[in-house]
């Protein structure tokens, strides 16, 4: 780990959990002095609306994200760390062994950070409309979010081009009167497996919905410094139930990693 990563961190190692598809959920993801100021100047998102959903999100290349890293040095230090060579290889050193034996077809020999900026369109997309780099050049994301009542995210898989998904909240759930809006993981199924292969990465909503109170999964709840990570491979499907209350909005960041092209078998 390097010095600028192990600044701001407050683990030095993420041990992944092995099921139901290997994942990792850890309190106390920033040092503790940090997470307070980065806390207190999370953005208040006035403008940009999730394309699907009652939400709100702030991407790097707004104009709002960009204003807002100018004026809090805290998440300018945190950006600075996810767009980083450094931060590439803390997370290889974490999830390398994984990829390989999941069918990853990245070099991670090769692989280095670039700089690429993926915009709001091909953030939507399956496929990168006009991919800049090779596979082995790989770009991060740091996203904010805000999701108020009426919020869900069926099962689905991530792109195939990720390689990671890192939550990390600033709220606690219960301290906002949540309901709702936990990060569901679910286990490997004949079913799961049937949608993959058929290349249908989000379940109808019905069968979703039903999946979500009847499958034995694993429920994360929004906390106070909580991160979840799962690298993005075929059995990694999970979902966020619908937040039907909520005295303030749920609030949480989404670090990724990925490829411009599929990084998958």
């Amino acid at each position: 780990m390097s010095a600028a990563v192990r600044e701001i961190l407050g683990v030095e190692r993420l041990e992944l959990e092995p099921k139901p598809f290997p994942h990792l959920v850890l309190d106390g993801f920033f040092d503790p002095g940090l997470y307070q100021q980065l806390r207190a100047e999370f953005p208040q998102i006035t403008k940009m609306k999730r394309p699907k959903g009652w939400g709100q999100s702030l991407y790097w290349g707004d104009a709002e994200y960009d204003a807002h890293l100018a004026e809090s040095p805290a998440w300018k230090k945190v950006h600075d760390m996810v767009h980083s060579q450094e931060w590439i290889e803390f997370i290889i050193e974490q999830f390398g062994d994984y990829w390989r034996s999941e069918g990853c077809t990245v070099d991670l020999a090769k692989a280095v950070y670039v700089p690429y900026c993926e915009d709001r369109t091909d953030k939507e997309l399956l496929e990168l409309r006009r991919p800049a780099h090779p596979p082995h050049e790989l770009w991060s994301r740091l996203d904010f979010y805000q999701s108020y009542s009426g919020y869900y995210r069926p099962v689905h898989l991530d792109h195939r081009r990720r390689l990671i998904s890192m939550l990390v909240y600033f709220q606690d759930k219960d301290e906002v009167g949540m309901e709702g809006g936990e990060l569901i993981l679910h286990p490997p199924s004949f079913d799961l497996a049937m949608l993959e292969r058929l290349h249908l990465y989000h379940a109808p909503k019905p069968f979703s919905k039903l999946r979500d109170r009847l499958a034995q999964t694993i429920a994360v709840k929004p906390k106070h410094n909580r991160m979840a990570v799962f690298p993005c491979g075929k059995h990694s499907w999970h979902s966020v139930p619908a937040v039907r209350s909520e005295i303030a909005p749920r609030q949480h960041i989404q670090i990724t990693i990925s490829s411009s092209y599929d990084a998958w078998n």
